[in-house]
């Protein structure tokens, strides 16, 4: 018998959570999500007020259910989840995966699925398409907390209101395109959080922003974070171009800015315990967004 218990309503899959999700609990959760994808529901809420522990094999997996549900454009939300549990969410960067929120109304709310007329609207945002970022942001997360071992948290794409407010010291940038995209994705810090990052993952005191090793591991960073996110595009239908070769790039002052002042213009943070970092996501022949560049 199934640990997990599900029920549709009004095309919403509610699924409440066991206990303890460990490799005994979680040992059908890849046949139940296949099920659950299947299923007429384009909104699925984990119900985790029971839940008291949850293992790293049981976050790869609910990881894996996200992506297949950005496949078929459907959403995950989570709800009921205690303070110690939202703690141990947020410290193995899932806060963005799980997407906690108070209830299946705000759910609904945050999908599109239902608006409230009393609720002022809410601040513009890119109009990027959500099954485009989530496997860029789920790559940049993955990669960075396992090269630096460290914890990073991912926050949400929003315009840039001012520029000035983003540091900028050290980057790269990898340009993708095919039959119906052209854009850029790219990863950007600050000396200290690379500085931090560097050591971690080098083990190496020596630090130096304008290195060749500097230079070199923040295009490495981008390389294997969007070689991890590729294969989720490919299957998105995106089928981006192969070994193509990151930029890197250092200065001082350096800021996002337009070159198509109609376009939209965003990034999203990450959050480490040394400061922010930022990915900037482009797409430029859909007319969704314009290129990120940089201008000392």
């Amino acid at each position: 018998m199934s640990t997990f218990k599900s029920q549709i309503i009004s095309h919403v899959n509610i699924i409440q959570c066991p206990q303890a999700l460990d490799r005994v609990t979680m040992a059908d959760f890849p046949k139940l999500s296949t099920e659950w994808i299947a299923a007429d529901a384009k909104l699925h809420v984990m119900d985790f007020r029971d839940v008291v522990s949850i293992s790293k094999l049981a976050f790869r997996s609910i990881v894996q259910f996200k992506q297949d549900l950005a496949n078929i454009k459907a959403r995950l939300f989570s709800i009921h989840m205690s303070q110690q549990v939202f703690d141990q969410v947020k410290a193995e960067g899932m806060e963005g995966v799980l997407a906690p929120v108070s209830s299946v109304k705000e759910a609904l709310e945050k999908s599109g699925l239902l608006v409230d007329p009393n609720k002022p609207p809410a601040a513009p945002t890119p109009s990027i398409s959500v099954d485009f970022l989530a496997p860029f942001i789920s790559a940049v997360l993955g990669t960075i907390i396992k090269m630096a071992g460290t914890t990073v948290n991912a926050g949400q794409p929003k315009p840039i209101e001012n520029k000035k407010d983003i540091k900028i010291d050290i980057g790269s940038t990898i340009v993708v395109s095919n039959e119906d995209i052209q854009g850029r994705v790219g990863l950007y810090f600050s000396e200290d959080v690379f500085k931090s990052l560097y050591v971690k993952i080098t083990k190496d005191q020596k630090f130096e922003l304008s290195s060749k090793h500097s230079l070199d591991l923040v295009r490495e960073l981008l390389n294997i974070a969007f070689g991890r996110a590729k294969t989720d595009w490919n299957k998105l239908g995106y089928s981006f171009k192969r070994d193509v070769i990151p930029d890197s790039f250092v200065g001082e002052k350096l800021e996002v800015h337009k070159k198509d002042k109609i376009a939209n213009e965003a990034v999203l943070s990450f959050e480490t315990a040394d400061g922010s970092f930022y990915m900037g996501i482009s797409m430029s022949k859909l007319g969704t967004m314009n290129n990120l560049s940089f201008q000392g």
